[in-house]
């Protein structure tokens, strides 16, 4: 029994660790800096909030929040009107062919067509 607990114990560990290293990685959270133009950043923040996103709708409005669902979609809320979805892709390429894809890896982001590169 005492070895089951301590088995149980050690494996708990185990998904921690490689879940939570995973996770720390593929995440979208912190200051990206454009490749192209380094004065140009965009944030996003641990509660949801943002900076600087560069979507916007026909009437204008403004990202002010976005969730990261785990399909790996990005939902953008905006201002006044209806949310934008963006789908993950692993395809460096089709990011930056289509703005309705992102492409995110440890340090590279590409969202809306432009490549960021994740500030340290």
């Amino acid at each position: 029994m005492k070895n089951h607990k301590l088995n149980l114990l050690l494996l708990l560990c185990i998904l921690i660790f490689v879940f939570g290293g995973c996770s720390s990685q593929k995440s979208i959270v912190g200051t990206w800096q454009e490749s192209d133009n380094p004065k140009r950043t965009i944030t996003f923040y641990d509660d949801g909030s943002c900076l600087n996103i560069p979507y916007h709708t026909i009437t204008s409005a403004d990202v002010v929040s976005y969730t990261l669902h785990d399909d790996g979609n990005l939902i953008f809320k905006m201002e006044w009107d209806g949310p934008i979805t963006v789908k993950k892709t692993d395809d460096e390429n089709k990011a930056l062919e289509r703005s309705s894809y992102y492409y995110l890896s440890k340090d590279k982001l590409i969202l809306k067509r432009t490549t960021f590169e994740r500030q340290k």
